[in-house]
């Protein structure tokens, strides 16, 4: 249930980057969680 949790809250800041950063998926692929 963790890692389940862990992928859901990387997918939100994936979209929260997206939205905010030109980058878009690119930026939050390189970001270590």
């Amino acid at each position: 249930f963790i890692a389940l949790a862990i992928v859901f809250i990387h997918i939100f800041f994936l979209h929260i980057h997206g939205s905010t950063n030109p980058l878009g998926y690119d930026t939050p692929l390189k970001i270590p969680f």
